[in-house]
């Protein structure tokens, strides 16, 4: 089957998931099929990508800074739209009872830490990189115990300043004065050899038990070190982070029919977007590609604030099936 058709038969499953029980470790687990198939997809398509790279055929995402931010905008950015619909789902209600409290706390939440990108940061960035070391940690709670994961997180954030540091510090400057990206910069490539050394080995302690989750984080360490850092960002945002939270969060909410749970991140999808675009506007200084990526962090790191505290505190979709 081509790839194509393949990653089609795998968006189509985000929609129409089926579960199979399993044993593993002596626990007994719902396993998705669409989990699976999504991974599977994922690391052959990723080895395809890292082949194109290491022979030197492959864009630059940086030379096209509007198109890619586009691109992360409409395929990444809406899957934390969900969050509505999954506060609603833990919490038992019904309708829109309780809707307005929770968006406005979230909202407070977002807006806070917008406002520290806006007056400090020297300091919204690095936290905005521990915050994001915690939450993708999160795509391996099925694999990983939560010291092993973090380790994998770090190493694939600070991976991209191993061979790309100045394309690395560019993109940081759009965010920060251009001392504290140097610095952070300099952190995240000092940081990044001995991260991945620590990452190799919890690959090797689960490939014979959870050999598609030690390709998985192979292949995404491998994309992280290897191709330019906004071509890394893209495809794992778009293509792991945000499907896999929509595989999670379509099995919390009981697998609507695909018009449901669409309908359920809307309209604050569309909120999120034009809300980063009104940023991207605000930072008019910058030419248009630098200030749309930046809004794109600026807006990830304030959402993702919200997002840990009134979602995952309370039991987000990616923890309703325990790890193996």
């Amino acid at each position: 089957m081509p790839l194509s058709a393949k990653l089609g038969d795998v968006m189509t499953n985000v929609t129409a998931l089926s579960f199979e029980a399993s044993k593993e470790h002596g626990r007994d687990e719902l396993r998705p099929r669409a989990y699976f198939e999504h991974r599977a997809t994922f690391v052959v398509a990723t080895l395809l990508i890292l082949i194109f790279a290491l022979r030197g055929n492959i864009f630059n995402p940086l030379d096209y800074p509007v198109i890619t931010g586009f691109l992360i905008l409409l395929l990444g950015v809406p899957h934390g739209a969900f969050d509505v619909a999954v506060w609603t789902a833990k919490n038992g209600l019904r309708g829109t009872r309780g809707i307005p409290e929770m968006l406005l706390r979230y909202i407070a939440l977002a807006a806070g830490f917008f406002t520290l990108w806006l007056v400090a940061p020297a300091v919204a960035l690095p936290v905005f990189l521990l915050m994001s070391i915690y939450h993708f940690s999160g795509d391996w709670h099925r694999d990983l115990n939560l010291v092993p994961r973090l380790i994998v997180a770090a190493a694939m954030i600070s991976a991209p300043a191993g061979l790309f540091r100045a394309e690395v510090v560019e993109i940081f400057s759009w965010l920060a004065p251009d001392a504290i990206a140097t610095a952070v910069g300099l952190v995240m490539a000092t940081t990044a050899v001995p991260l991945l050394q620590a990452s190799a080995v919890v690959v090797a302690l689960h490939a014979l038990h959870r050999p598609w989750a030690a390709a998985e984080i192979a292949v995404v360490l491998a994309l992280a070190w290897l191709t330019p850092p906004l071509m890394f960002f893209l495809i794992y945002f778009c293509g792991l982070h945000s499907v896999r939270h929509m595989i999670e969060t379509r099995h919390l909410l009981g697998s609507p029919n695909a018009s449901a749970f669409f309908r359920a991140a809307f309209p604050y999808a569309a909120l999120a977007i034009m809300g980063t675009l009104v940023g991207a506007f605000a930072l008019s200084t910058l030419p248009p590609g630098p200030a749309l990526i930046g809004a794109i962090f600026m807006a990830l790191g304030a959402l993702t604030v919200p997002h840990i505290v009134v979602v995952e505190m309370s039991g987000s979709p990616d923890h309703q099936i325990p790890p193996g």
